[in-house]
Order: C-alpha cells, then structure tokens, then sequence
C-alpha cells in the first residue's frame, strides 16, 4: 500500500495500470464519496454532473465533469446512471517529481473507476 492517503506532501507519481492500483483508485473514490470530501454536484444539463472535492491521494481540490450518457449504438442510447471514468486529479499545486506543464499528483487514469450519479 506505501503512502497514507490523502496527503498534501504526496510526490508526483503516474501509477502503473495493475489491478492492484485501480482496486486502490476506486476504493479512495468511494470512500471519498462516502465521507462526502468528493461529491456529485447536478449540473443544468441532465446527462452531466461535476465531480467536486478533495482529491483522494493528496486532499487538494479536483474538479471534474463527467458525462452520464452512455450509448449501445448510435440508435440506442441507454441511460443506467452508471458510468467507468478516468478520474484525474488535476490540482495546480505543487507535487515533488511533476514534469513541467503537467498538473496534478499524477493519479488518476488509465485507473478508471465506477460512478452511480446517485452516489
């Protein structure tokens, strides 16, 4: 497991796609939701909602719209209220290790992690 989350000190890291990592990812996103640091915020538009909040791995703010919407084909839209995303954290603070114009603690996709917009 290695580090405690959620830290501010975290150093920037891109985590390699195991399933150990996305197991990780999705568990911080779900206790986040669950102790209501991230939620779903409604957004004038149905199929969007704004992921808002702190960041599961280093507690700065994240802020992400996600689109609900999913689509069978292009005749059968199919609306489940759920939905797989990347969620990145993209905070512009500081992260020991974070190349140059990159933002965040570097967590986030290729690890998708699983919605309910009624979370």
């Amino acid at each position: 497991m290695g580090e405690h989350w959620p830290s501010t000190d975290v150093r920037w890291e891109e985590p390699a796609y195991l399933p150990a990592n996305t197991a990780r990812w999705q568990c911080a996103v779900d206790d986040a939701l669950a102790e209501a640091t991230l939620s779903l915020e409604p957004t004038d538009h149905h199929d969007f909602v704004v992921l808002v909040g702190a960041c599961p791995r280093c507690g700065h703010r994240l802020q992400q719209t996600l689109e609900f919407e999913v689509f069978r084909s292009i005749d059968e839209p199919v609306e489940t209220g759920v939905g797989r995303f990347n969620i990145d954290c993209s905070c512009p603070n500081p992260h020991e290790g974070r190349l140059p114009g990159r933002v965040g603690c570097g967590w986030g996709g290729p690890l998708p992690v699983t919605l309910c917009r009624g979370a």
